[in-house]
């Protein structure tokens, strides 16, 4: 099974997109982005995919997929 990690910044509706994603067969990791400390985190264990929501602050996901891109790691 693939895992993806799910970057949403509303807890209900994050809920409810990674059940989509289960329903599709990937396993979800989310969890509400609060900080740099959760930004380093992103990185240390680095799912298959990234699903980046951009149904709520859109410039917000766009920074993350900046920020994912850049890293070394990711």
């Amino acid at each position: 099974m693939h895992r993806a990690r799910l970057i949403h910044w509303n807890a209900t509706e994050a809920a409810e997109r990674a059940d989509q994603l289960r329903s599709s067969g990937f396993e979800v990791v989310y969890k509400a982005l609060d900080g740099s400390a959760d930004m380093r985190e992103l990185a240390d264990d680095l799912p298959d995919a990234f699903v980046i929501d951009l149904g709520r602050l859109p410039s917000h996901g766009r920074d993350i997929a900046l920020y994912l891109r850049e890293r070394k790691s990711t």
